[in-house]
């Protein structure tokens, strides 16, 4: 209930927004239910091997950088970004997470005359940010459920909304919450027919989960295109969700933009020197990349066979829709101490998104999912 006594106005574009609904923890349980089973949390697309093992190593470095001011623009772990990923360092920002440079972006690029262009069925914290920018949220529709690419990004939608006086083009590829992947030579086409004025930004939080060479990193477009943006996050594959660290690269006029709105100190000492050993460690990179390559076509089959319709999927989750109402089938797996996340949006609601556990957590969903009512049988009825 409102307070009448709350005086204070907010701008119009709060009123739009919708707060960020994160997925449950295994807090949000039933004491009964955590007394009764292991939760396995697979619900917000954490890398279940958690950090690089070298995390532990360094816990004096960070204790002692708590006394510190960090420095303001991360410079070390930007020269290991920049000598990975072969861009100049001029054109690298860091951020407090991904969705932090997304409200940078929106609070450079958008305006009340400038709209942010997303698809209908897209990551959710674009809006947040469009409207917080004040700006005016343009909606691409998805493709349909029974495309052969369902709910994926439709371009051709995409490129039409930004030619309406648009201001920054936000397209996640792969896609989450779907989790499909546009090929970059398709990313090459939409830039080509995008307003070189408008800002494409590309989040890239789960290219490293991506096998199809075709659809490998926005960055080598870079080169021919000033007005794209790629952005990373140390959230997924580098297990630092609880840090709060990523980037983006750009060109180093738009760098410079950036800059200057954004606040100093806005990434911890110690996320940085925790970016800086996740970075360098390529075996646990590796390790957690192979996981999920050979998990995600396992747990697919498997739910595939119990009768779930499985999306393609190029991340470290699964979008499924369950022979049973999806609502029922998150109640009854959170009975059984099993945490999944229940999607929102026209057409979707009727799906899960799950992310790739261990084996053994895979295994207990598995488990879960035989225990529930017999699909079929409902389904008939």
């Amino acid at each position: 209930m409102a307070d009448p006594r709350f005086a204070p106005s907010p701008q119009p574009g709060v009123l739009q927004s919708r707060a960020y609904e994160p997925g449950l923890s295994a807090d949000d349980l039933p004491a009964e239910v955590r007394r009764e089973h292991r939760v396995v949390k697979l619900a917000s697309n954490e890398n279940p091997f958690g950090p690089s093992p070298r995390v532990r190593e360094i816990g004096d470095r960070i204790y002692e950088s708590l006394g510190l001011y960090p420095d303001p623009l991360g410079r070390r772990l930007r020269e290991a970004i920049a000598r990975r990923l072969g861009v100049p360092l001029e054109g690298i920002v860091l951020a407090g997470g991904s969705d932090l440079l997304f409200s940078w972006l929106a609070q450079t690029f958008l305006g009340r005359e400038r709209a942010g262009v997303i698809s209908t069925i897209t990551f959710p914290t674009y809006r947040i940010v469009i409207h917080a920018a004040e700006a005016p949220l343009s909606l691409a529709p998805s493709r349909p459920e029974d495309d052969p690419r369902p709910f994926a990004h439709d371009p051709e939608a995409l490129a039409e909304r930004t030619a309406q006086g648009a201001g920054i083009l936000f397209l996640d590829n792969p896609n989450n919450p779907v989790g499909c992947v546009l090929p970059r030579s398709t990313i090459a086409r939409l830039l080509e027919t995008v307003p070189p004025d408008v800002l494409v930004v590309v989040d890239e939080a789960y290219i490293d989960y991506v096998e199809d060479p075709d659809a490998a990193t926005a960055l080598p477009l870079l080169a021919r295109h000033p007005n794209l943006v790629v952005t990373r996050t140390f959230s997924k594959i580098y297990g630092l969700a609880g840090a709060r660290l990523g980037f983006g690269v750009m060109h180093p006029e738009a760098a410079s933009l950036v800059n200057r709105i954004r606040l100093p100190f806005a990434v911890s000492a110690p996320a940085l020197a925790l970016g800086e050993v996740a970075w360098s460690d390529g075996e646990h990179y590796r390790r957690s990349r192979e996981h999920v390559l050979g998990e995600r076509p396992r747990l697919a089959a498997e739910l595939t066979r119990r009768g779930w319709r499985v999306l393609p999927s190029a991340t470290n989750f699964l979008t499924v829709r369950p022979p049973l109402p999806a609502a029922r089938v998150c109640a009854d797996l959170f009975r059984s101490g099993i945490i999944v996340r229940p999607l929102r949006g026209p057409g979707i609601d009727a799906y899960l998104r799950i992310t790739i556990g261990t084996r053994e957590e895979n295994d207990l969903l598995l488990e879960a999912c035989e225990r529930l009512p017999l699909a079929a049988e409902e389904a008939r009825s």
